[in-house]
């Protein structure tokens, strides 16, 4: 899993340029979120690389992605609370 999340190693010349492009495309990113099919990264750069990275969330990997970063805290604290 980890190997499709950042590989980039398996990617041609031409498929690597067609994923910059819609990394560069403004009409990829929307409210801050990035949404490009196209794009077979899960894992991306924000458009202000200084800040990190983003999930493109037209990925279905990164709604797991998303649900584990969210859902991690609120299990702990759920657990926590059970169990103090």
């Amino acid at each position: 899993m980890l190997k499709t999340l950042f590989s980039t190693r398996d990617m041609t010349n031409d498929q690597w340029a067609a994923a910059q492009a819609e990394w560069r495309n403004p009409a990829n990113w929307h409210y801050g979120f990035y949404y490009a099919p196209r794009d077979p990264h899960v894992w991306v750069r924000k458009q202000r690389v200084e800040f990190g990275w983003t999930l493109n969330m037209a990925r279905r990997a990164s709604w797991f992605w998303t649900a584990a970063i969210l859902g991690t805290p609120l299990w702990l604290t759920l657990l926590y609370r059970l169990f103090d």
